[in-house]
């Protein structure tokens, strides 16, 4: 039955290899090391569910230079958002790569992605911000009137 240490690891002690080579070749080790296998497993499992219910980030890609890209910061900060700010150097044709331009296609800042939405147009992601986020605040009135 195989250890979890990386067989590689004991490349440069032959000795300590072959010590464990014996103990791993004792039936007592095979059933010790069940139960160890069954309660990392276990553990994985417990770190992969706690991963999936961990509530997600909103993620602000922008550039500092960037009126608007400040500008949905601020929106942020003003709506007390936790977000994660990415920062995409234009300059250096950061926003040209191909795993941004998967996420919005005409490769602009400001992007924001939030679970499953993707939104690239400063007042529209401003906009989600306050009614997602702020929704009894003065960031944007929830009358039309007031809005207008």
């Amino acid at each position: 039955m195989p250890c979890l240490i990386n067989p590689t690891f004991l490349d440069d002690f032959e000795n300590v290899k072959a010590w464990f080579g014996r103990v791993a070749a004792l039936p007592e080790f095979a059933e010790v090391h069940k139960q160890f296998q069954h309660f990392a497993a276990e553990m994985m499992a417990a770190k992969a569910e706690e991963e999936k219910n961990k509530p997600q980030i909103m993620k602000l890609y922008g550039f500092i230079a960037s009126p608007p890209s400040r500008a949905v910061e601020i929106t942020c900060k003003l709506a007390k958002v936790e977000y994660e700010f990415i920062s995409l150097n234009l300059m250096k044709g950061e926003h040209m790569d191909k795993e941004f331009q998967a996420l919005n296609p005409r490769h602009c800042v400001p992007t924001v992605v939030d679970g499953d939405l993707v939104l690239w147009e400063s007042r529209a992601i401003m906009q989600y911000i306050a009614n997602q986020y702020a929704e009894n605040s003065s960031l944007y009135p929830v009358e039309a009137k007031t809005r207008a």
